[in-house]
């Protein structure tokens, strides 16, 4: 029997394998606590029984503002398993302003029309929510075992939120349907076999670590291993210890997590990890650059890691998560091209590396079961392979609109066709990617909104409003992009006042958004450019940055 509901496929599992690892937490000790799928249906139908009795029920939407935690994983099931609909939300960095945090999460419960949200010590009060210290005492006093509520395919399951701060957030609505045919299409693009076991660091608010690392796993029976991202920062060196000790088949990372990766484990780190039981080490959620993948390799290669288990893909929130992915057993293509030709005439010609002006592109792989992937050119029309162009998806798993804003829905979606934004090409049947969402800056695979820091620029004394611009710019050594943000100061400001005005500005961005800017340049008027109906000119910025500023003081 087809299943309807998100929540289904999991309680069969618990039905058929109670005594089963579910899942292991990596607590902040370093301690694995293991959860069978007994246990876990205990969880879930206590923080179920939790939220019916706040009033939360079919349809209600319920924040989830929690750290990697076993309450965390209990509220979200415990959300679909009544019905209701969760969406969780980013927790804050180390070193993020808690009285900022507390605002972004209000003003997401009061924007989304959220029943509650359920919160850890501290954001109490603010908004109707749910301690979470309610749903560890529910569990503790035993199983409250509420009968799950049926749901309708086509009702929304989860709604994932973009980042942003300052009004940007779009809310992702994705259907029972659409995730529950992502699990099956991403299960069979990426080649899930019987005993796989998964490792994520990956954050659960995003779709990356919560679908490919979390939900996919747990619904198809694969144990998987959950450490926090400011853990793995911190010490990446545990995933591979943790690699080592389980004999993990499966692991993503967005393309700084590779840099990061050798960076922080040299050779003397190395003893004893063998990293030989990886079948597929995933790439994706930013720019995938041919350098940091060789890098990896060549660096673990000492410990078992085969370049063959190295795979690359494509995806968004839009889709679920996955649009193509490499075929399994074999490293992602690599199409050298010639840059030149690409930027005059928009087509992808195939040079030999050495050849002048060659650059490599590094494939994303073949589209997953259930997805139909087209380039167009500016008149929607199919300039042909090897041609660059817009990429539309068409697909079984795409989300059903912008939650509360048909506006926005109605600008990419035509029909049966999803209009993604981002740029590139078709060559023997795989997927390159050429270019992005236009301004938008990917940081360690979270994706910022230039608005965001603009706003936060002029709202600094001394820094004109409206009249800020931020963009980035990759670093071949962080693997991930770097903040720039360039600010027009008044006429007023002497030379002496400007490394204060730098400081306040660094510091509520970091506050704000758990972002450290790279560089500040702070400049007179006439250095930013605008377009000619007087709004900022990013990527004309950006070029007069790599041009003037590279390097220099302004």
């Amino acid at each position: 029997m087809r299943h309807v509901s998100l929540i289904e496929p999991l309680l069969d599992n618990i039905q058929r394998r109670p005594a089963q690892p579910a899942y292991i937490l990596v607590q902040d000790d370093n301690q694995e606590d293991m959860v069978t799928f007994k246990e876990l249906k205990t969880n879930i139908t206590s923080a179920a029984g939790t939220l019916r009795n706040a009033g939360v029920g079919r349809g209600d939407i319920v924040v989830l503002a929690l750290r990697h935690s076993h309450e965390l994983i209990s509220a979200f099931w415990g959300a679909l398993y009544i019905g209701a609909v969760p969406s969780i939300f980013p927790y804050p960095a180390p070193m993020q302003n808690s009285d900022t945090y507390r605002k972004k999460l209000k003003n997401l419960v009061v924007d989304a029309g959220a029943k509650a949200a359920v919160v850890v010590p501290g954001l109490e009060n603010h908004f109707r929510h749910i301690p979470a210290s309610d749903l560890v005492q529910a569990r503790d006093m035993g199983n409250v075992d509420v009968p799950p509520e049926p749901t309708n395919g086509e009702e929304i399951a989860y709604i994932q939120y973009t980042s942003g701060s300052t009004g940007l957030q779009k809310g992702v609505l994705l259907s029972h349907r659409a995730i529950l045919n992502f699990c099956d299409s991403f299960a069979e693009g990426i080649g899930f076999e019987s005993g796989d076991i998964v490792a994520n660091w990956l954050p659960l608010y995003h779709d990356f670590g919560l679908f490919a690392g979390f939900v996919v796993p747990l619904i198809r029976r694969h144990l998987t291993i959950i450490m926090s991202p400011f853990k793995w920062i911190r010490n990446p060196g545990l995933l591979m210890d943790i690699i080592t000790r389980h004999k993990v088949t499966m692991c993503w990372m967005p393309n700084f997590g590779f840099n990061h990766s050798v960076r922080c484990l040299p050779d003397s780190r190395l003893e004893g990890l063998d990293l030989a039981t990886l079948r597929r080490l995933g790439s994706g959620g930013e720019p995938i650059k041919y350098d940091s993948l060789q890098k990896f390799s060549k660096h673990f290669e000492k410990n078992g890691f085969k370049q063959s288990s190295m795979t690359a893909g494509y995806g968004m929130a839009e889709n679920t998560l996955t649009v193509s992915i490499s075929p399994p057993g074999k490293p992602p293509r690599i199409d050298w091209i010639d840059s030149r030709v690409l930027s005059r005439s928009n087509r992808a010609i195939a040079v030999e590396p050495e050849a002048t002006g060659a650059i490599p592109v590094v494939s994303c792989g073949v589209p997953v079961p259930g997805v139909d992937i087209k380039i167009v050119d500016g008149k929607n029309k199919n300039p042909g392979p090897r041609h660059k162009g817009h990429i539309i998806i068409r697909s079984t798993s795409l989300f059903s609109g912008y939650h509360k804003r048909p506006d926005l829905t109605a600008k990419v979606l035509k029909g049966e066709w999803y209009y993604t934004g981002d740029m590139g090409y078709l060559a023997e049947g795989e997927l390159y990617i050429t270019g992005r969402k236009k301004d938008l800056i990917i940081l360690g695979g979270e994706n910022i909104h230039p608005e965001d820091l603009e706003a936060i620029a002029g709202s600094i004394p001394g820094i004109i409003p409206e009249r800020s611009v931020a963009f980035g710019v990759y670093d071949a050594l962080q693997g991930t992009e770097r903040v720039i943000m360039i600010s027009n100061v008044e006429r007023t400001v002497k030379d002496s006042e400007k490394p204060d005005i730098e400081r306040t500005l660094r510091k509520r961005v970091n506050e704000e958004m758990g972002i450290a800017l790279a560089e500040v340049h702070l400049v007179t008027n006439g250095w930013i450019v605008k377009t000619q109906n007087g709004k900022i000119a990013r990527q004309a910025n950006r070029k007069k940055y790599l041009e003037q500023l590279v390097n220099k003081k302004t």
